[in-house]
């Protein structure tokens, strides 16, 4: 246990961390949506956590150690096929 570096534990769990608040903020804004309220307050910031998790998880060395560019890329990406399913599957449910 003492051979293990910190440093690398602590990016993993400041990464969890933030994964989990992302996750969050697309419950509530399914919430929201679902109960007619200003379901935007909520949907930004989840588009913009999605794209900061994604891409730190894809350009850190930790993690995939893609270029830059890839990361922002592929991390935009992944958020516009998210909020393309969000609207989608809300309006498929007639609400």
């Amino acid at each position: 246990l003492t051979q293990i570096n910190f440093d690398i534990l602590w990016r993993y769990m400041a990464w969890a961390n933030q994964t989990l608040a992302t996750i969050v903020l697309w419950a509530i804004t399914v919430y929201l949506f679902h109960n007619k309220k200003f379901y935007l307050l909520t949907l930004l910031p989840s588009v913009f956590m999605t794209i900061v998790v994604v891409t730190y998880i894809l350009f850190a060395p930790e993690g995939f150690g893609l270029s830059k560019t890839i990361s922002y890329t592929i991390a935009t990406i992944i958020a516009f096929i998210l909020i393309m399913l969000f609207y989608i599957k809300n309006k498929s449910l007639n609400l």
